[in-house]
């Protein structure tokens, strides 16, 4: 309970530091509208769960999406599958072969250091290369 009234005073904060950027969010996503979100996710929880099961890319593109929007990066709508095939399941920092089922896109430039989320600049990584990788950076 202490993390959530931590994470709404935090909420709270943000909203009177940045109230520009809160009116254009309000603007963008009227209220009835999220609340109609929120109902209908809760209402729909587990039918939501399997669908992420039944469907992993569908999550793994959102979240490295959103990992860009939030890195400020140019986004380009990247298919994880369309990269495995263009790279034919090699790694791109070790050269070997990847499992289908458990790869990293891997950012060549990391986003946080400039990069884009887009074709040019993901490749297939081992998860344990990808890993590796970032120390050196």
């Amino acid at each position: 309970m202490a993390s959530l009234e931590k994470n709404r005073a935090a909420v709270k904060k943000w909203r009177l530091a940045h109230p520009e950027q809160n009116r254009e969010r309000k603007a963008r996503y009227p209220e009835q509208d999220r609340l109609r979100a929120s109902r209908w996710y809760a209402e729909n929880k587990e039918r939501v769960r399997l669908y992420h099961l039944a469907n992993p890319d569908i999550g793994r593109n959102s979240n490295e999406a959103r990992r860009a929007r939030k890195a400020d990066a140019f986004i380009e709508a990247v298919d994880r599958q369309v990269v495995f095939a263009r790279d034919a399941g090699l790694c791109g920092i070790c050269q070997q072969g990847v499992e289908p089922a458990n790869w990293h896109l891997d950012h060549i430039q990391p986003l946080s250091k400039g990069g884009q989320h887009s074709y040019d600049n993901v490749q297939v990584s081992h998860p344990v290369c990808n890993m590796r990788k970032h120390i050196h950076w």
